[in-house]
């Protein structure tokens, strides 16, 4: 603001100037005419003079535009700097909001975190204090099975035969019968061979699996294989064929020598609906015949 009074003061005292040297050199050439006191040369001096000042006037008003111009241009990039300096301080403004924000949430995550590490910890404590009871557990149920399985036990040993055939998740037509001296594994034919065939169906050998893993773990047990009631209509020589069919399934697990058949050759006119290997305690009466009454009958599951 000093700089334009200054400037403007000079140009008001440039434009002034011919004004007032003008009329003062006019009227010495006049009083030099009249009077004759001014001699000619100083009147052309004046006038000189005159033209000289109006020049430095005229300059010095092209100066005071370009000044007036240069000024302008300062003030233009004084704006444009103001203008970046505002940019860049919201910029920063922002920045620093962003920066907190995040120091924020990373404080708030670390203590998420922190909880996490917590639970998990609390959740691993009792995870092992669960595997602890439930190893416990699983001792005390196999002490028991263990004890309702032995030799003595005719429902422990159903028990135990029902959960190594139920661990193959076998046909519902596979049953475990538990007698009074005896427990019977009782195979449906239809589950057992393919319809009006010999042929063994392959996903009942893991019954037979199933009762090699058994009779192993019970070496006292006596077996024997047997066939149920007959089946009229069928072809008079499948009846012989699938026992055939029967006892090389066995004796191809080596029980053989282990399982033996409880009657002769099969009939000659029908064909078994079923076949029963019968366990029987090493002490116990023989097995009682197929037609004798169930105690009680279970489905594998």
């Amino acid at each position: 603001m000093k700089k334009h009074s200054s400037l403007g003061f000079l140009y008001g005292l440039l434009l002034a100037a011919p004004r007032v040297l003008v009329p003062l050199a006019g009227l010495a050439a006049a009083c030099s005419a009249t009077s004759g006191c001014v001699p000619a040369m100083r009147y052309e001096e004046a006038s000189s003079a005159a033209d000289v000042e109006s020049e430095a006037h005229r300059r010095a008003g092209l100066a005071l535009v370009a000044a007036q111009a240069r000024v302008a241009e300062l003030e233009a990039e004084l704006r444009r700097r103001d203008q970046k300096l505002d940019a860049r301080d919201q910029k920063l403004a922002e920045e620093e909001f962003a920066h907190g924000v995040a120091a924020k949430e990373l404080n708030e995550t670390a203590s998420l975190l922190d909880q996490l590490r917590g639970d998990l910890s609390r959740a691993k404590e009792n995870l092992q204090a669960y595997a602890a009871d439930n190893a416990h557990l699983e001792q005390k149920a196999i002490a028991s099975e263990r004890t309702s399985a032995s030799p003595s036990s005719i429902a422990g040993l159903a028990r135990e035969l029902e959960a190594a055939l139920g661990a193959a998740r076998l046909d519902p037509r596979v049953r475990v019968v538990e007698r009074e001296n005896s427990v019977l594994l009782r195979i449906d034919s239809g589950a057992l061979f393919e319809s009006d065939r010999a042929s063994v169906r392959a996903e009942v050998e893991p019954v037979f699996d199933a009762a090699a893993g058994f009779l192993a773990a019970h070496p006292a047990l006596r077996c024997a294989m047997r066939e149920g009631k007959t089946e009229q209509g069928l072809a008079t020589s499948l009846g012989r064929e699938r026992r055939e069919r029967l006892s090389a399934l066995i004796a191809a697990r080596k029980l053989g020598e282990r399982i033996s058949w409880q009657s002769s050759e099969p009939s000659s006119a029908a064909t078994p609906e079923s076949y029963e290997l019968v366990l029987t305690l090493a002490a116990a009466p023989a097995a009682p015949s197929p037609e004798a009454p169930t105690a009680s009958e279970s489905h594998v599951r």
